[in-house]
């Protein structure tokens, strides 16, 4: 019941976000709750900045003795904006991560600093600060209060009468009272006392509308509002708040962001691009071209954003995959967008993009004249070389093969050798590829057309024969009849031959085998072979073939053959021209 109710609460984040969930989850029994839910209510309630309710949950997961180190840094953090420092820091003093000891005495310093605790502040400051502990703006901060001295940081102890009863009526749960002290307050005194009152309040439009004189202010203000919006989604106020922010540098990411959930992509890709230019980390060009992808020329974009990264920080990029997934999916789009060297380097390890590639998108040019000891790039010249010169092609992709051929590489040297008319050696690679008849029948129709091609050239006639008679080719393909042809005619099965050019006619109306068929029919004077193809010609051009090829020998057949020539329109027109015919 627990983990079902652990899954409901996090679909619910996933789809409505963190508030919905956890409104959902908080008032439901505690024997519904896990120890994952308790952690998430707290959790988000501390991020809410609803700090009593967050503490009753971590301090009962630590009287339970379940705290990990996570949960006892929200009960420290928790405990201090509850007021209670010393238990606070009591707390503290059982972190080991030097990470959330950081975090914690940053929140403690900031408390100190909102509640006007400028001693304990300045030796909280100087004590990190000698551990090197402190961000540039609590450095700054420590200079300033080490400026100060002890009369005017005694001044500073107390707060304004105004906010400190604005606070009092937050503290006696009179909301309503102290957010009207509040707006009666000068946020120009005090603004970070302000802000924060004001954000407890949740009076948002009163903070929306002040420009604070105070450079820290501002960002403050920033900080609160970008927290409300995100936490009400609404991605339109965050770009509006953050796109001319003096403090947009310190939350690009969020910016960028943004961007992509209202589908500003192109912009949400520069922003997560001008991040990784200035800090180098791969997460944000990962983004960046993610988002470049989404926009309207967006390989082109992604693209150029990917070759800039590359220049300085190229074997860092080459171990990311999800890098690498980009490039090859882009490639695969438009290999122009990258060196041939690039590509190269992102199929060194594992070959996930062919090295056809070039030939396939018509670039070969781009690999024309490259000399390289690249066994990746080899292939790919030897791709764009095959139906110039498949010899040399063939023995260039040889020469990239150290050890002994994969499948798909047989095929390809064993195809190309075939075309080469060097069937010998196409024979060595054909049995890499072809060991049983299943292996046949899976290779594509070409394939197995050069297969059997090189079967009958080496010699093996009677298994081309049987193998061309298995084959379920596509009948108006005249290759296939013509290597059908020259099978039997190695046999020397004449019966078979003119069977061959028979259907071959039939099926193709191929101009050359409708010549050989009229010679047959000429040279044997067979007229109920010249029967057949009179009803098998649909063109007339295998009747005119066989007029001009018997028109002397047999000038009663001639006629007859001109004269179903003459039955289709192309011959009629041309009657007037040419008298033989006629």
């Amino acid at each position: 019941m627990q983990s079902l109710f652990a899954n409901n609460l996090y679909n619910l984040d996933k789809k409505y976000g963190s508030t919905k969930a956890l409104q959902w989850s908080y008032n439901k029994p505690e024997k519904y709750k896990s120890l994952i839910t308790l952690r998430y209510e707290a959790y988000h309630l501390y991020s809410d900045k609803k700090y009593v309710e967050a503490q009753l949950i971590l301090d009962s997961i630590y009287q339970s003795h379940s705290s990990n180190q996570t949960d006892l840094k929200y009960l420290a953090l928790t405990t201090l904006m509850n007021g209670n420092e010393i238990k606070a820091l009591t707390y503290a003093s059982k972190l080991i991560s030097l990470t959330d000891q950081k975090e914690f005495y940053n929140q403690y310093i900031e408390h100190l600093l909102a509640t006007y605790q400028y001693k304990k502040a300045r030796k909280e400051l100087n004590r990190l600060y000698d551990n090197n502990e402190l961000s540039n703006e609590l450095i700054k901060q420590r200079e300033y209060l080490n400026s100060l001295d002890e009369q005017v940081i005694n001044e500073f102890a107390e707060m304004t009468p105004c906010l400190k009863q604005a606070m009092n009526g937050i503290s006696e749960d009179n909301i309503t009272q102290a957010k009207m002290k509040l707006k009666q307050c000068d946020p120009q005194i005090d603004s970070t006392m302000w802000i924060k009152l004001a954000d407890k309040l949740g009076l948002y439009s009163q903070i929306e509308q002040i420009d604070f004189k105070k450079n820290s202010a501002e960002k403050l203000k920033t900080v609160v509002l970008l927290t409300h919006y995100k936490n009400q989604r609404a991605w339109s106020k965050i770009i509006n708040l953050l796109k001319d922010n003096d403090h947009r540098e310190s939350f690009g990411r969020e910016l960028a962001y943004a961007y992509s959930k209202v589908k500003q992509y192109s912009q949400s890709a520069r922003v997560s691009f001008h991040i990784y230019k200035n800090d180098q980390h791969n997460s944000d060009l990962v983004h960046a071209v993610f988002n470049a992808l989404q926009s309207s020329n967006g390989d082109k974009l992604a693209a150029s954003m990917i070759k800039y990264g590359l220049q300085t920080n190229k074997q860092k990029l080459l171990a990311d995959r999800k890098i690498v997934n980009n490039i090859l999916d882009i490639a695969q789009r438009n290999i122009t967008l990258f060196t041939p060297q690039i590509i190269a380097d992102v199929n060194r390890n594992k070959v996930t993009l062919s090295p056809q590639v070039w030939q396939l998108q018509h670039q070969c040019k781009m690999v024309d004249g490259l000399v390289t000891n690249n066994d990746y790039l080899n292939q790919a010249i030897a791709y764009c070389e095959v139906n110039s010169d498949p010899l040399k092609a063939a023995k260039q992709y040889q020469a990239t093969i150290k050890s002994s051929p994969t499948v798909q590489q047989a095929l390809v040297l064993a195809q190309w050798f075939a075309k080469a008319k060097a069937y010998k050696l196409s024979e060595t690679y054909w049995q890499k590829v072809v060991r049983n008849t299943s292996d046949l029948k899976n290779l594509p129709p070409y394939s197995r057309y050069l297969y059997i091609e090189t079967m009958n050239e080496v010699g093996q006639t009677k298994r081309a024969n049987q193998d061309w008679l298995e084959s379920n080719f596509e009948k108006q393909n005249e290759q296939w009849w013509q290597l059908g042809i020259d099978i039997a005619e190695k046999m020397d099965d004449k019966a078979a031959v003119l069977s061959r050019i028979e259907q071959g006619v039939d099926h193709t109306q191929s101009s050359e085998l409708t010549k050989d068929f009229a010679e047959y029919i000429a040279e044997n004077n067979d007229t109920e072979l010249a029967k057949k193809l009179f009803e098998s010609d649909k063109t007339g051009n295998a009747s005119a073939l066989l007029g001009y090829q018997t028109y002397q020998k047999d000038p009663e057949l001639a006629q007859q053959a001109f004269a179903n020539a003459y039955q289709h329109l192309k011959y009629k027109k041309r009657c007037q021209y040419d008298c033989t015919i006629c």
